[in-house]
C-alpha cells in the first residue's frame, strides 16, 4: 500500500526513504510525512485528489459536510440520507437505511415532539384516568398536550 500511496502522489523517493521505510519509521517521522501530505492535498481539489489515490489503488473517498451529505445523489439512491416532514422545522435531512434487511423494513420517520406519546403512555399503559392526566397537565408535571402537525 505505501508504494502505491507514494506513486499515487508522484514520490517515488519515499518508497526508499528511510524515515517512511516502515510503519515504526513514519510514525517516528510523522510530521516530515505530514508536512509532505499537506503540500500534495492542499494542490489538488478533494475530486482529484480521491481520483489520483484511486487510480493507485489507494482506498480513498471524500469527507462530507453535512449540506453535501444531504444531497449526494449516491447517498440518497441508497436512503442513507432521507428528507422527512418535521413539525418544527419543515422538512430536514436525516440519517437514513444504514442497515438493510430482507425481511426486516426499517422505518425513517418524523421525531416526535415533546409530549407527542404522554397521554398515550399515562392512560393505556399506566392506566390513569383522564382527569388525572389533565391534573398533571395543569399542574406543570407533564406535556400532554396534542402536537402541531408535521409539514408534509
Amino acid at each position: 500500500m505505501w508504494a502505491r500511496l507514494c506513486q499515487a502522489m508522484d514520490r517515488p523517493e519515499w518508497v526508499d526513504d528511510p524515515r517512511f521505510s516502515s510503519r515504526t519509521a513514519r510514525e517516528e517521522n510523522v510530521a516530515q510525512l505530514e508536512a509532505g501530505l499537506s503540500v500534495w492535498f492542499a494542490a489538488r481539489t478533494t475530486a482529484d485528489a480521491v481520483y489520483r489515490l484511486s487510480a493507485h489503488s489507494v482506498p480513498a473517498a471524500p469527507v462530507n459536510t453535512v449540506e453535501q451529505a444531504a444531497t449526494d445523489p449516491h447517498l440518497r439512491e441508497r436512503e442513507l440520507m432521507v428528507e422527512i416532514p418535521d413539525a418544527v422545522a419543515g422538512r430536514i435531512h436525516v440519517a437514513g437505511k444504514m442497515i438493510k434487511f430482507g425481511r426486516t423494513p426499517m422505518e425513517v420517520g418524523v421525531t416526535p415532539t415533546v409530549g407527542r406519546h404522554t397521554r398515550e403512555i399515562l392512560t393505556k399503559v399506566l392506566g390513569y384516568s383522564e382527569e388525572r392526566v389533565r391534573g398533571l397537565e395543569d399542574g406543570g408535571v407533564v406535556r400532554a398536550s396534542a402536537p402541531p402537525e408535521p409539514v408534509t
